[in-house]
């Protein structure tokens, strides 16, 4: 007997695949609205308190600040709390910086005349820290170079609808499987992701001696980018570089590692544009950073995974500056040699990652890999890849210089997902390539570059969320001007060595 199923015209099987949980590939950015309240402002006037209004200003690579909007004036008051929010566009893959500038208000006929006002003070931020910070974002304002009050910073992600789809499913004229008596069918739900591959969502309560079962209403929240940001979910960025021979002698202008005073290399570039990127997701901003395919001292072994800033108690380094530290000092201490071999990497990498992961505390990994060529340990690498794509692990290869980056292709694995030497394939798409040569050749600023090879990472953190059954926790406090103020913490865990560089 032929069976059917009853989905409410309204809204089709694709379309709650879709609602219940975006592929990559949609909409990668996300409309939030921030709302702004200082406190402890500067008094300027001398009858009464001052005036404030706040100005945001945003601003990505250019040089030049553009005016986003204004508060309403608040006058006499010290601790204002605004009303007005300021809608914008939240891109996972760009650096959005943005300027609050609080100014006391004199001349309340021209109050968007900056230069009748008075300035209290400017807090710069990204907006990637605000996302990142949770609840709220609280730093000091600051007028020539000193403290001038506290201004903090409110996020929220605005939806077009509440993202809860309602439905129920019924079926009739299931076939009786049952000797005696009728059927106890039960309806499953499942959503169809990219790459054709189906999960399960839902199994209902089995329904007793029907052939036309009727399943409960079913409601499916749907979660985004944001709420797991938002939720306090850690996003951690580990480095590794490549240091085989092929790079050429680092002395040598030619060199993809010589250190030009004057302009930088494409491994400088690369790691300024992504991990700057990366960094404001990370609470400590301690990330653990690599070298590989060289021989390193004291003996000047060969190695295929050395702690990039070679401190061998803890290859952790502060911030995007950290990186960039090591790297220079490691261009100026190893000896380039070979072959390119990522396996190493990834295991490094995967032990990061297999952490046990549950609905109180969320972590991602992403590994950025900066690499001059072709590997030469493909197998091996492939079987890491088919085992890191079961853990909460992303990977990004940014290919420099001219070399044929074939293989790098094939790990990506858009149009065809890796499949281990044991016949295992990979349980969901986590690598991206980019040759950065070729992206800078079409006219892409450095910018351009975080966005091509991030611009998968949301997806794929959800993917791995939804398929953990891991909902995203609500919104905490992670970062306040208190955690600002501690700054580096060197060896946070392990004990303290010798420096590694000046």
């Amino acid at each position: 007997p032929q069976t059917a199923v009853t989905i409410p015209k309204c809204l089709s099987s694709q379309a709650m695949a879709a609602q219940s949980f975006p592929p990559p590939s949609s909409n990668l950015s996300s409309k939030v609205e921030l709302s702004v309240s200082c406190s402890n402002l500067k008094n300027l006037d001398h009858f009464s308190k001052s005036d404030p209004v706040v100005f945001l200003y945003s601003r990505g690579r250019e040089v030049e600040w553009t005016k986003v909007g204004r508060t309403e004036l608040i006058e006499n008051n010290l601790n204002p709390k605004f009303s007005t929010t300021f809608s914008m566009e939240y891109k996972f893959e760009e650096v959005q910086n943005l300027q609050f500038a609080v100014h006391d208000v004199d001349d309340k006929h021209h109050v968007d005349n900056i230069d009748k006002q008075q300035l209290l003070g400017t807090m710069e931020c990204t907006l990637a820290e605000i996302m990142a910070a949770g609840v709220h974002l609280t730093k000091s304002l600051k007028l020539q170079g000193k403290p001038a009050g506290i201004i903090t910073i409110h996020s929220e992600e605005v939806r077009n609808s509440n993202f809860i789809v309602d439905f129920q499913l019924s079926a009739t004229k299931l076939d009786k499987k049952d000797v005696f008596g009728k059927s106890d069918p039960c309806i499953e739900k499942a959503k169809a992701q990219e790459g054709g591959d189906v999960t399960l969502v839902h199994t209902s309560q089995p329904i007793m001696t029907t052939l036309s079962p009727k399943a409960d209403p079913n409601a499916t929240p749907v979660y985004s980018f944001v709420d797991y940001i938002r939720g306090g979910c850690q996003i951690s960025l580990i480095t590794a570089v490549d240091f085989t021979g092929s790079n050429g002698y680092p002395s040598d202008p030619k060199s993809l590692h010589y250190i030009d005073p004057v302009k930088d290399n494409e491994y400088v570039q690369a790691i300024k544009s992504i991990a700057s990127v990366l960094a404001p997701y990370d609470s400590d901003q301690m990330i653990p950073s690599f070298g590989f395919g060289a021989q390193i001292p004291p003996h000047f072994h060969v190695s295929h995974c050395f702690p990039l800033d070679l401190n061998t108690q803890n290859p952790e380094v502060y911030g995007v500056q950290g990186i960039l530290n090591a790297y220079q000092h490691a261009v100026r201490t190893v000896r380039l040699y070979g072959p390119t071999n990522f396996s190493s990497i990834l295991d490094k990498a995967m032990q990061f990652a297999s952490v046990r992961e549950n609905q109180q505390s969320q972590s991602y990994f992403i590994l950025l890999v900066i690499t001059d060529g072709e590997i030469t340990d493909m197998a091996d690498t492939v079987d890491r890849i088919v085992a890191a794509s079961k853990l909460p692990l992303s990977i990004v290869i940014v290919g420099v210089g001219g070399a044929n980056f074939e293989n790098m292709e094939i790990l990506d694995a858009d149009d065809t997902p890796l499949r281990s030497r044991n016949g295992e394939t990979m349980a969901r798409d986590i690598v991206q390539f980019v040759p950065f040569r070729e992206l800078m050749r079409k006219g892409g600023p450095n910018g351009c570059v975080a966005k091509e090879t991030l611009a998968e990472i949301p997806g794929q953190l959800m993917a791995f969320m939804k398929s953990n059954n891991i909902k995203p926790n609500p919104p905490v406090l992670r970062r306040s001007e208190t955690t600002e103020q501690l700054g580096p913490q060197p060896y946070p865990s392990g004990p303290q060595g010798p420096a590694p560089y000046p």
